[in-house]
This record gives C-alpha cells, sequence and structure tokens, in this order.
C-alpha cells in the first residue's frame, strides 16, 4: 500500500500526518483520503536525472538535461471496486482546491512529503465521479477518481508538536 493520502494547507510545518492532534493553529484545509491507495495505482515523482555520456577521442562529452518536468508530478487513482474510493465529500473538497488555481499545498502519502499544485489549465488534474453501480447497488456515495498534481518540492517531515508535560 502506497499508505494514508492527504492534502493541506501550507501555513502548518510539512508533516506526514496533518490530522494529528497538537497543530495549533490546525491546518486551514486538510483533506484525508477515506482509504489508503494501492500502489499500483500511485505513481509518485521518480528521480531520474536525463542526459548521456559521449566517448571522445579526447575524453567523454557529458550531456545533462537535469529533471525533465514530466518527472516532478504525482499520479494516483482509485475506484470503489479496488477499495480505493474516495468519499462524495471528499471528492467536493478536493475539486475545491482544485478550484484554486494558484494555491499550493502539501501533499503526503504517508512516506513522503511535497509541495504541489494543480497543473493550471489540466482538464485531467481531477477527475472524480459517483459510481452510480456502487451508488443504486449498495446505497452508497462513492466515487472513482484520478489526480495529477506538479511537485514544486520535496519536503522534510516534522512530527506534530508535543504537548509540554
Amino acid at each position: 500500500m502506497a499508505g494514508e493520502f492527504a492534502l493541506y494547507s501550507i501555513d502548518i510545518r510539512p508533516t506526514l500526518e496533518p490530522w494529528a492532534e497538537g497543530w495549533s493553529p490546525k491546518p486551514a484545509l486538510c483533506i484525508r483520503w477515506d482509504n489508503s491507495v494501492a500502489s499500483e495505482d500511485y505513481t509518485p515523482p521518480r528521480r531520474v536525472r536525463r542526459g548521456s555520456v559521449t566517448r571522445t577521442g579526447g575524453g567523454n562529452v557529458v550531456t545533462d538535461m537535469g529533471v525533465v518536468a514530466s518527472d516532478a508530478r504525482i499520479q494516483a487513482s482509485g475506484s470503489p471496486g479496488a477499495g480505493t474510493w474516495i468519499s462524495l465529500n471528499t471528492g467536493k473538497a478536493l475539486q475545491t482546491a482544485y478550484e484554486d488555481e494558484d494555491a499550493q499545498y502539501y501533499f503526503t502519502d504517508g512516506h513522503r512529503v511535497w509541495r504541489v499544485r494543480f497543473l493550471p489549465g489540466d482538464d485531467n488534474a481531477l477527475d472524480f465521479a459517483l459510481d452510480l453501480t456502487w451508488y443504486y447497488g449498495r446505497g452508497e456515495e462513492v466515487c472513482r477518481w484520478s489526480m495529477v498534481v506538479m511537485v514544486l518540492g520535496e519536503m522534510t517531515p516534522v512530527g506534530p508538536p508535543q504537548a509540554e508535560t
């Protein structure tokens, strides 16, 4: 499993558990996924540098293209059938976050934390829809979903503030 996903505002320090007790003030926005996401439905950003080394008669020519922008994205998805659904309320909260075009957030997969933003103008950046099979068959408002966010940087997570004894 990829871990517990959360998207939260950058008004607190980066952490793996923004919902934990001890944060004062609490983050202005904290969206916690309803279920853990399967690792096959989650692509964290890769840390691959692009380039080449060409051997020549007088040595080597190194071409370093750095990290390509398309590598600095996080992609994830889920569905009721896979047990990785989100509730309709979680979907609506993500939609509200997506609509704030200039907003930056922290995103955690339960193991690492990144500063991210939704890709402006990208219609594939967020998609969620009520699964009608589950709704009519079980009476549950659960959604299939997919999300792509642009990574602005990886952060060093800290734990929540400890209560003084």
